[in-house]
């Protein structure tokens, strides 16, 4: 057998079965999650990791923790792309090869068994022929991509819980997200709680999301849905990143909140805690929107943190205190409709709709603020301060100082 006649294009059936005839073993090959691809029928086995495979088409969760236990990921880990596995808890040695695309990404294994014969001296060589020709026939053309998405439910789930993995274990699945110049990460929190939480509905909105986005990554932790997303650069505007989900959404009534950016995926604890703390924040203002982002909030939660009072204070146009005291001496509303304008992103009809008011009188109340205090909304930083102003204004109530 050589590497030419296993990659002369007969498939990848072809060559696992070529190989197999040569080492008289039975070969599978699977992905990275272990998800069964194919595998040889030139021999039957009582090899219960074999039959388990074969039969249920993936490895369960449990088998996984063995491999684990018995450090056979941090062997396989380590190697350079093939490895013979012992074990006295092992029925039968095997070996397991590593197949790699164009991009030099592991996007499966094969595993050869020696339930019939054991292994020989060329088996090895054998094995990296049989990986090399696998590759081959994956660059071809002929087949779809079916890179695996390597971080599965177990590792996110791991990383959420806030335990740290020994990164080069997950080295692959690190290269892996970063294909595509993913040199940022946000991570998004879906919120359910009307829903029951069952898995049913959980993977549902799953399945839905992902026929909308393919290109993010989508996780289910606890009651919630985790969305990963990758960026090439810094995303400045949240809702229009989103915008492909925004009618999901709203005729799902769920909310997102979005982390800040993040270089790192094993920092995926803390941007996950970013992210539910603005979903929590933007769901108690009832502004009628469904994504918030946690950029657009973290000076509230900062000062939630760090509470001094006089010193944010200092941090406010004086304008929205002078609009304060024409409130309360003329029993207007002025601030809270600048603050609906700003919130609905300038539309006033959304902004009239969210105070409850005609439209034409909203828009007889701005037009009376910008005469009464002189705004010139040519100055594009005004509204953008004024904004935040009135954020922090709302945020202490009645409690903030007067000025």
């Amino acid at each position: 057998m050589n590497e030419k006649a296993l990659g002369s294009g007969g498939g990848i059936q072809r060559v696992l079965d070529e190989a197999a005839e040569r080492m008289g073993n039975p070969i599978a090959m699977f992905d990275i999650a272990y998800n069964l691809w194919a595998y040889t029928a030139n021999a039957a086995t009582d090899d219960p990791l074999w039959n388990e495979l074969v039969r249920d088409g993936k490895f369960s969760h449990q088998t996984v923790d063995f491999f684990m236990s018995e450090n056979f990921v941090e062997v396989y880990a380590r190697s350079s792309g093939l490895a013979v596995l012992k074990s006295p808890k092992l029925k039968y040695d095997r070996v397991n090869g590593s197949i790699y695309d164009k991009n030099g990404l592991q996007v499966a294994n094969i595993c050869m068994v020696a339930c019939q014969k054991p292994l020989a001296d060329g088996d090895l060589a054998l094995m990296r022929q049989t990986c090399d020709a696998l590759a081959a026939e994956l660059a071809s053309g002929g087949y779809p991509d079916t890179a695996p998405r390597v971080w599965g439910d177990t590792l996110i789930g791991d990383l959420l819980e806030g335990k740290t993995p020994d990164e080069s274990l997950y080295r692959n699945a690190i290269r892996e997200l970063r294909a595509g110049s993913s040199n940022l990460f946000y991570v998004a929190a879906a919120d359910i709680i009307q829903y029951d939480g069952t898995l049913t509905h959980l993977a549902y909105f799953c399945d839905f999301l992902k026929s909308i986005r393919k290109d993010y990554r989508y996780f289910v932790y606890l009651n919630n849905i985790v969305i990963l997303i990758g960026a090439p650069r810094p995303v400045y505007n949240m809702d229009k990143e989103l915008a492909p989900l925004g009618e999901f959404l709203k005729r799902s009534n769920l909310y997102v909140g979005v982390s800040g950016a993040f270089q790192n995926p094993l920092d995926l604890k803390t941007h996950f805690k970013q992210a539910l703390n603005a979903l929590n924040y933007g769901m108690s203002l009832e502004c009628g929107r469904h994504i918030f982002s946690y950029d657009t909030f973290k000076m509230e939660l900062f000062i939630h943190a760090h509470i001094d009072k006089e010193m944010t204070a200092d941090l406010c146009h004086p304008l929205v205190f002078a609009i304060r005291d024409h409130d309360k001496a003329h029993g207007t509303e002025y601030l809270e409709i600048l603050y609906s304008y700003f919130l609905c992103y300038f539309d006033r009809r959304r902004a009239a709709d969210r105070l409850q008011k005609p439209p034409r009188e909203f828009s007889a109340a701005l037009r009376q603020i910008r005469k009464l205090f002189a705004i010139d909304w040519a100055d594009y930083n005004l509204p953008l301060a004024l904004f935040r102003s009135i954020r922090l204004l709302k945020f202490f109530a009645d409690e903030f100082p007067e000025r």
